[in-house]
C-alpha cells in the first residue's frame, strides 16, 4: 500500500507576539508538525516566555526582512502585523503608512519572489459602516486613516501572480501571554475596580475570538485557498450590548456600564457604525462554525483561566 505523507510546511508568522499572531502560533504548534519561524518587532530576546524562538524584525527595514526570508525561504508567510490603534493612526499618518502599507508591500514582494503563499490579516474598518455587515465582494470605502491604510494593504497583497489570501476580522479579542489588552480585558478590569464606563451603543460588529482566526488560517493553508474570507463571531451586536454580556459572564456589576454615542466621545478618527462581516463564505468553504460571544468568553475562562489574574486595585 502506498503511504501518503503530509507536507511539512515552513511557516513564517509576522507579529507572532500580538494577540492574533500568538493564537496562530499556538494552534499550529498544537495541531501540526510544521516548522514555525516567529517574527516580532517588540521582543528582542532569543526565546519568549514559552521557550519559542523569536526572530527580531524592523517593519521599516525592508532589506533586512527580504534577506531573512531569502535565507529561510518559507512556504507560507502569515502577516498579522499592523498599526491598529485607530486614533494613533489618525495622528501619526506616516507611521501607519509605514506599517500598514509599505511593510505589506515589502512582504508581498518577497513572497512573490520566493513563490510563498501569503496570508494577510485585514479589518472591517476598510468600510464606511453605512450598510453593514459586509460581504467579501463589497466595495471598500474607509472613513479613517487606519481604514485607508489597511485597504491599501489589501491591494498590495493582490498583485498578479501572488498566491495570497486575505482574512478580514473585526473587534478581535483573545488570550495574550504578552500582556496585550483588548475590549474584554478592559471591561473586566474597569468593572472589577468598580469604575463606571461609557460604551457606545451605535457601533455594531460581530466580535471575533482569536482562536477562530487561527483555525481559519490553518484551514486556508490546508485547503490552499486564495482570495478574501470574512472571519467573525456569530453574534452581531453593538459595543454596549457586548460589554453587558461580558459583565454577565464574569458576574460583574453591569449597572456600572452607561450607554453613550460615538459622536459624544469626540475621538480623533471616525468609526464605522453599522459595520461587521458576513461570514457565510468562510463557513461554507472553510467549514468553520464561528463562536458566539458567550462561547468565546467561556473558552477564554476555561481554557486560559482568562480573568483570574485580573487584579482589583486596592
Amino acid at each position: 500500500m502506498e503511504l501518503i505523507f503530509e507536507k511539512r510546511y515552513k511557516v513564517a508568522i509576522i507579529g507572532s507576539t500580538g494577540k492574533v499572531g500568538e493564537a496562530i502560533v499556538n494552534y499550529l504548534y498544537d495541531n501540526t508538525d510544521w516548522e514555525l519561524m516567529l517574527f516580532s518587532s517588540t521582543y528582542r530576546s532569543e526565546k519568549n516566555d514559552n521557550g519559542k524562538h523569536l526572530i527580531p524584525i524592523d517593519y521599516l527595514d525592508c532589506n533586512s526582512l527580504t534577506n531573512k526570508f531569502r535565507l529561510l525561504h518559507p512556504d507560507i508567510i502569515i502577516n498579522t502585523a499592523a498599526m491598529t490603534n485607530v486614533d494613533a493612526c489618525e495622528t501619526d499618518r506616516a507611521g501607519a503608512w509605514g506599517v500598514n502599507v509599505d511593510f505589506v508591500s515589502c512582504v508581498a514582494s518577497v513572497a512573490h519572489e520566493l513563490n510563498s503563499k501569503l496570508i494577510h490579516i485585514s479589518t472591517d474598518y476598510i468600510f464606511d459602516g453605512e450598510d453593514g455587515p459586509y460581504y467579501e465582494f463589497d466595495e471598500p470605502n474607509p472613513i479613517s486613516w487606519y481604514g485607508y491604510t489597511k485597504s491599501l494593504g489589501e491591494t498590495k497583497t493582490e498583485i498578479e501572480g501572488l498566491n495570497s489570501c486575505i482574512l478580514r476580522t473585526n473587534v478581535v479579542y483573545g488570550n495574550s501571554t504578552y500582556g496585550k489588552t483588548d475590549f474584554v480585558k478592559w471591561v473586566v478590569n474597569e468593572l472589577r475596580n468598580n469604575r463606571k464606563i461609557k460604551i457606545v451603543s451605535d457601533q455594531y460588529s460581530n466580535p471575533t475570538i482569536t482562536d477562530d482566526i487561527a483555525l481559519a488560517v490553518y484551514k486556508v493553508i490546508k485547503l490552499d485557498k486564495t482570495g478574501i474570507y470574512n472571519i467573525g463571531g456569530s453574534d452581531y451586536c453593538n459595543r454596549y450590548s457586548f460589554a453587558k454580556k461580558i459583565a454577565n459572564i464574569f458576574m460583574l456589576d453591569e449597572s456600572l456600564i452607561d450607554s453613550t454615542t460615538t459622536t459624544e466621545l469626540n475621538q480623533p478618527a471616525k468609526r464605522p457604525l453599522q459595520s461587521g462581516l458576513v461570514t457565510s463564505k468562510a463557513k461554507t468553504e472553510l467549514g468553520i462554525e464561528f463562536m458566539s460571544i458567550e462561547k468565546g468568553i467561556l473558552v477564554l475562562k476555561e481554557k486560559y483561566g482568562y480573568g483570574n489574574n485580573f487584579k482589583k486595585n486596592k
